[in-house]
């Protein structure tokens, strides 16, 4: 079956949507605990009724067993002010008084780290746009545990990520706000699709399309043929053009044959010559 980019987004709702039936957490920590899963329902629900508290903390959910019953909870501001209501970024230490403490600072209400918006935005950045993450993005605070600086090592969560992307962008305080949140959201969607093994993007160039599967298909099948919502066909297991009745193995070990003996002609044509007697 063919997928448009709004229909991986309505697919993805709806597992959202049988998670928090299950377990009454929000949507962006039902997103976070199917991320987690590889998008897997029947797993998470498994894990859930096994042991919930394993499951969030392999999310990287700072969340109690009775948060879980009252999302309501665990939202309280972690935010710490100096004596004098004044607050100091931990990553660029810059001083914010007054009213622009609740103009410049987040806080992440999961683990309490705060930090401007500005270094904030600068973690995010480099974590979507250079190492390519968006499910499993770290918070980069830290605490200090028995004179030891220790990582914090909760995941944040889509709402936390998206509103302050979309704050930043708004208020036009970084060139790169705009690029970065667009990234964010398409990186959501590449995560959905390549953790399901039945599910591939199309590898048509600049094609934004999937197609989805029944069952995957055996890997020494032939019949393998798969077309896009945009008309492109090819084969569902090795991303190459249709090659029925010829398998994957079998058009991999060909074009790897075509390549050699291409090498071996050029050596040929630059190392030998014809004899001039026969």
């Amino acid at each position: 079956m063919a997928l448009t980019g709004d229909d991986i987004g309505l697919e993805q709702h709806k597992l959202i949507k049988n998670v928090q039936d299950l377990t009454e957490v929000e949507s962006h920590v039902a997103r976070q605990l199917l991320q987690e899963m590889r998008w897997n329902f029947e797993s998470l629900a498994e894990l859930y009724y096994e042991d919930t508290e394993k499951l969030l903390a392999k999310a990287g959910i700072a969340v109690s067993e009775a948060a879980v019953d009252n999302p309501a909870q665990g939202s309280e501001s972690g935010l710490h002010l100096e004596a004098d209501g004044s607050f100091m970024c931990q990553v660029c230490y810059d001083t914010f008084e007054g009213e622009k403490v609740a103009a410049n600072v987040r806080v992440f209400p999961s683990c309490g780290h705060a930090m401007c918006k500005g270094c904030w935005f600068q973690q995010l950045k480099t974590q979507i746009i250079e190492e390519g993450v968006s499910a499993r993005i770290s918070c980069p605070g830290f605490s200090m545990v028995d004179g030891r600086v220790v990582r914090c090592n909760i995941i944040l969560d889509e709402l936390f990520v998206g509103n302050l992307l979309k704050e930043v962008e708004l208020a036009q305080e970084e060139p790169d706000a705009q690029r970065t949140r667009a990234r964010y959201h398409k990186q959501l969607n590449f995560n959905y699709v390549n953790n399901n093994q039945c599910i591939k993007w199309c590898p048509a160039t600049d094609c934004t399309s999937a197609v989805r599967i029944k069952d995957a298909f055996d890997e020494n099948s032939y019949c393998t043929d798969v077309v896009c919502s945009n008309g492109h066909k090819w084969c569902f297991n090795c991303s190459d053009e249709p090659h029925a009745p010829a398998d994957c193995s079998q058009v991999k070990d060909w074009r790897k044959k075509c390549a050699e003996d291409k090498a071996s002609c050029a050596w040929l044509v630059q190392f030998t010559k014809e004899c001039p007697k026969c």
